[in-house]
């Protein structure tokens, strides 16, 4: 890698034709050998992981950049007021959950219908299925 650096900065500098060449020769010369180690270095981790899928896991996550994502809130608006006091916080969202079903149940319209009539009604009784018994043999 260092004597593509070295050939780009040489390419910049004269801006040859000759020099850009040979620079673009070099570089893809090491990205094909970067790709090749990566390819050996995963699969030997698979390898290595092959019976343990929690190691295996964490290799394809590695190998698609995924990191665990751990957020923390420092602050949380409510109306105008910004609260940034963690028990607070804790207590403002479950005050939120615990009031949101409430919320929407009210938002909904009655149903006078009973659930099992409305099933019923919408039941098709040509979709049954019939499981025969079968033995060892079969």
């Amino acid at each position: 890698m260092f004597e593509r650096d070295r050939l780009k900065r040489k390419a910049i500098l004269s801006d040859l034709s000759e020099d850009w060449s040979q620079y673009k020769h070099y570089r893809n010369n090491v990205n094909i050998a970067m790709r090749e180690a990566k390819k050996v270095y995963y699969k030997s981790k698979f390898d290595k992981h092959q019976n343990n899928p929690n190691q295996a896991w964490r290799t394809i996550n590695d190998i698609l950049g995924r990191k665990k994502k751990d957020t923390m809130i420092n602050e949380l608006k409510l109306g105008n007021d910004t609260i940034t006091s963690p028990m607070r916080m804790a207590n403002c969202l479950n005050d939120y959950f615990t009031s949101i079903g409430g919320k929407i149940g009210d938002s909904c319209s009655e149903h006078t219908q009973n659930f099992g009539r409305h099933m019923s009604d919408n039941l098709n009784t040509s979709l049954e299925f019939t499981l025969h018994p079968v033995n060892e043999s079969q």
